[in-house]
């Protein structure tokens, strides 16, 4: 999803502007006071794993959506992604095929 399309998203989702700085703000404060929750959802979303799996489109496509959704919530709390990997101590990323539940 674009910037833009996420925007628009979003303000469709919060029509008031009390509500969209409220949950803006909370997103924010994710960042300060729950980083390691954060690096949990971008270590599930994939975040620093490639999401394509050659030549099964549609567990690429169901990665690639749990990634957009994990890159989006890391975007509207303001984390860098590779900040909250220096949180968590990581063995190697399971492999990607078959990831669905």
């Amino acid at each position: 999803m674009s910037l833009r399309n996420a925007v628009a998203l979003f303000r469709q989702l919060w029509i008031t502007p009390q509500r969209q700085a409220a949950v803006l703000g909370e997103y924010r404060g994710l960042a300060v006071s729950h980083p390691h929750l954060l690096a949990d959802i971008a270590l599930r979303g994939g975040v620093s794993v490639p999401a394509h799996v050659p030549g099964d489109p549609y567990t690429s496509a169901w990665n690639d959506g749990r990634r957009s959704l994990a890159q989006e919530i890391l975007s509207l709390a303001h984390a860098d992604p590779d900040e909250l990997m220096r949180l968590v101590e990581r063995k190697p990323h399971p492999d990607r095929t078959g990831d669905r539940r």
